[in-house]
């Protein structure tokens, strides 16, 4: 191996072999490691080897290209001694994930050379499309098809989407790849006939990438099909959220996930690592995505990790991220309930929002509570205090404190006082989604009204 060049042996697990096989031949791999530090420094004993960092090598070694993920490359901007050797290298080529905004601008402004953004799956031979990275924006095109390669972006009846407009990613030409060794069911499913060449051999690979078009020809990539998700009607997609996530100063790396609560209560929770040095809060960033993204696409858990947790490509491991805890979204100075029915009512809230601290200043929708939730503090208050408390009260007075002064005008009109000892129990604290159907066709005018003040709350949003 060394003869015909070969200096360095990478193992792969995720390619259809037997991940005990694999394992099993580590020992060997191992063994061969040994025999090559051998014929590099005679005499040294392979036990006492130390192992040179990244940063050794790329200065030892007069390295002039790398390739790496985005992953990787954060790491070596982080670690002082690497990044001051990557302004040595000709060639930095990122791959094998999404490439944040934030990253290129680091490594454009470090390196002394080329830093371009490499796309393809394995089904195409690895590479399909490349950028060069030259004046990073908010987001980073995965560029144009390499040569005997063809970029196709379809709607789901397999025609092609005007420019500007989110498609599946189809490719074609000489890489795409036979299929997946005997698993003829999975080929069928993902290699397709070409139907825009005469070969009638000829196939396309479909991506399950979502991507677009840009006016000068490039394909912006946006995520993933699969990532797309419904919360109470609205499609989202959870790589947009991301990207402007990831273009945040003070954000190394930004994941979001669907967290889906014992209730049964679908909501978004973002997980971030923060640069180092910085201070970066959920408020910070919760006011970040409002600029650009209707109420609804705005995570209601944001978690701060140290590092992201990772499979042993090197690539994140969604599976692996914790959930999401609750606690008490800051967006304005707490003070406790004032009175008996104030701590009530934030109990409620407390309840449905699995939020352990509610105060007088909180408003119930920048919590994360939204139609169906409200629907829930309703029937809550209904049953508890017997009053006739409409859905229309929850967007008219969503700060506890005029929600509070709200209920108690109500009591009044009916000749009621607020007594603890007399309230009625809540039957029914877990209000499934059969139970909460019930309520919106009880409420059919209210929730009519509620729709169109979401709309316009979406529209103000929008228009900032």
């Amino acid at each position: 191996l060394k003869e015909i060049g070969v200096n360095e042996i990478g193992c792969l697990i995720d390619y259809g072999v037997n991940t005990d096989a694999v394992l099993d031949h580590l020992t060997y791999l191992n063994e061969l490691r040994k025999l090559c530090i051998k014929q590099e420094q005679p005499g040294q004993n392979t036990g006492n080897f130390k192992q040179q960092t990244i940063a050794e090598i790329l200065s030892n070694k007069d390295v002039t290209h790398l390739q790496c993920t985005p992953s990787m490359a954060n790491m070596l901007v982080a670690d002082a001694e690497t990044s001051d050797q990557l302004h040595k290298i000709n060639h930095i080529m990122i791959g094998g994930e999404a490439f944040p905004a934030g990253l290129a601008q680091s490594l454009c402004s470090i390196s002394g050379g080329r830093v371009s953004n490499m796309y393809g799956p394995t089904e195409t031979t690895i590479w399909s499309t490349t950028q060069d990275i030259t004046d990073p924006a908010s987001s980073i095109p995965i560029g144009r098809p390499i040569c005997n390669t063809h970029i196709y972006i379809l709607d789901t009846f397999m025609q092609p989407v005007p420019t500007g407009v989110p498609g599946e990613l189809y490719i074609g030409g000489a890489g795409v790849t036979r299929g997946y060794h005997k698993q003829a069911g999975m080929t069928d499913e993902r290699f397709l006939h070409n139907p825009f060449v005469d070969d009638p051999d000829a196939r396309i690979y479909r991506t399950g990438d979502l991507a677009k078009f840009l006016d000068d020809g490039t394909v912006e990539y946006l995520g993933r099909i699969d990532q797309q998700i419904k919360i109470r009607g609205y499609r989202i997609e959870l790589g947009e959220i991301e990207a402007l996530l990831q273009q945040h100063e003070h954000v190394a790396e930004a994941v979001v996930a669907l967290y889906e609560s014992a209730e049964e209560d679908k909501r978004l929770a973002a997980y971030v690592v923060v640069k180092n040095g910085s201070d970066l809060d959920a408020i910070v960033l919760r006011s970040h995505l409002q600029k650009d993204l209707p109420q609804f696409m705005v995570p209601d858990y944001f978690v701060f990790l140290e590092e992201m947790p990772r499979m042993p490509n090197g690539k994140i491991n969604r599976n692996a991220l914790p959930d999401p805890l609750p606690d008490r979204i800051a967006l304005t100075d707490f003070v406790a309930p004032d009175s008996a029915l104030a701590s009530l009512i934030a109990d409620i809230w407390s309840n449905v929002l699995e939020i352990p601290q509610i105060g007088m200043n909180d408003n119930f929708f920048n919590l994360g509570g939204h139609s169906l939730t409200a629907i829930q503090v309703v029937h809550r208050i209904r049953q508890t205090l017997e009053i006739d408390f409409s859905l229309h009260n929850m967007f008219t007075a969503p700060n506890l404190s005029d929600m509070t002064e709200k209920i108690e005008r109500i009591l009044h009109k009916s000749n009621k006082v607020y007594d603890s000892s007399n309230v009625v129990p809540y039957k029914n604290p877990r209000l499934r989604a059969e139970n909460i159907l019930k309520q919106v066709i009880a409420m059919t005018e209210e929730v009519a009204e509620n729709m169109l003040v979401e709309q316009k709350q979406i529209k103000e949003n929008q228009s900032r």
